[in-house]
């Protein structure tokens, strides 16, 4: 494959763009997300992907080939701006899955074979062998160049990615894993009870992940044309400030959370102009539902992101009003899938609207295809969850 073969959907794409997704509507979409997160929005913001089965890679192609994963970007972007969510154009380096900033520390990293094949090649995520066996051995990290590991290949997707996407198309970094989680990606699963026995080396520890991870996001950052306080998710969402994955979180009492995770969410405020929004995959369950109560007046924190919010959003709508924001999104298997057809939408919508909910809640969804998403935005409108 070269870039040639890949530039007729450029065009395609920059063209869709330019017909949906005015300068005037981007700015009228970014207000939209902030005043959302602020409680002041006029209506419930859906950033509706498009990941198309026709479009999927099946043969693995390696992370250090850009090129196969933007031409698949491309094509699904094409299809997902035939929407017209409330969305922010956006391309990312997704693909990578964590396994950037442990490879740098040394961690081993285990990719599918070149060729291989996958269901889709686009999210098959590495499988990450810790790195400390001892958990003293924290004291003797040295902070990594930006030359080691996955990252010189992060950092020309980066480059490749911005030199040939469309000037009108946003593009998003690799996954932001947040500080407790990486650290155990390095440390494996003896971090939890390092907590209670090692207090003093996790915290030294999460304090250089903290450093590190700000490290490695703002040089990637400068690559892909952002500055620290331009925050902007994979999904499209503009958020006040970054926005974090942390499935790992969930594993923690909201004792734990509080001394260990909450104050480097705070560094990473400060360090990306406002505060976070996190997210991490509950499936359908009450998984991670502690957390809620633990951020829920914390300045540092703007909201959660998990799949049941939207449960959780109607169950505590008077707590939550004008302090915290929720993102749902539904992904399919485990989950209540409210989006699998344009029917269940019609029918989740029916009975959502009647609440009058309008603000404090952004969803996000990923269509199978362009007819499923139309068909999804058809059935919000028709209920008035989001605007024609």
């Amino acid at each position: 494959m070269k870039i040639s073969d890949v530039s007729p959907d450029i065009d395609r794409l920059h063209e869709a763009v330019s017909r949906n997704y005015t300068a005037e509507r981007i700015d009228r979409i970014r207000k939209l997300h902030l005043d959302t997160f602020a409680w002041q929005g006029d209506h419930i913001p859906m950033a509706l992907l498009c990941a198309d089965e026709t479009n999927t890679i099946h043969s693995y192609p390696g992370v250090e080939d850009p090129l196969p994963f933007l031409a698949l970007k491309v094509r699904n972007l094409i299809e997902c701006v035939s929407f017209g969510s409330d969305l922010i154009p956006t391309a990312s380096l997704d693909y990578f899955g964590d396994c950037v900033l442990p490879s740098m520390l040394g961690c081993v990293i285990k990719m599918p074979s070149r060729g291989t094949a996958v269901k889709d090649a686009a999210y098959v995520g590495p499988w990450i062998k810790p790195v400390i066996k001892d958990i003293k051995e924290v004291w003797d990290l040295e902070m990594p160049g930006l030359n080691v590991g996955y990252c010189p290949a992060a950092l020309e997707a980066a480059a490749f990615f911005r030199e040939h996407l469309p000037s009108n198309v946003n593009l998003s970094t690799i996954w932001k894993i947040e500080p407790f989680t990486l650290a155990s990606l390095l440390r494996g699963t003896e971090i939890y009870m390092d907590c209670y026995d090692y207090p003093e080396e996790v915290h030294h520890l999460l304090d250089f992940c903290t450093d590190f991870f700000i490290m490695v996001e703002r040089a990637l950052r400068k690559v892909s044309g952002h500055s620290d306080t331009d925050n902007i998710s994979h999904w499209g969402i503009v958020t006040p400030g970054i926005r974090l994955n942390g499935d790992t979180i969930i594993n923690l009492s909201p004792l734990l959370f509080r001394e260990f995770v909450l104050p480097r969410w705070k560094k990473l405020a400060d360090a990306f102009g406002g505060p976070i929004l996190t997210h991490y995959c509950s499936t359908y369950a009450s998984k991670g539902l502690h957390l809620f109560d633990s951020v829920l007046d914390c300045p540092h924190v703007a909201g959660l992101s998990t799949q049941i919010g939207v449960e959780y959003y109607r169950e505590n709508y008077d707590k939550l009003r004008y302090r915290f924001m929720i993102e749902s999104g539904y992904t399919g298997a485990n989950t209540p899938n409210y989006f699998a057809t344009a029917e269940t939408t019609e029918e989740w919508a029916s009975s959502f609207s009647q609440g009058g909910y309008q603000t404090g809640l952004l969803l996000s969804y990923t269509a199978k295809s362009r007819q499923h998403g139309l068909g999804i935005m058809q059935a919000l409108k028709q209920h008035s969850i989001i605007q024609e």
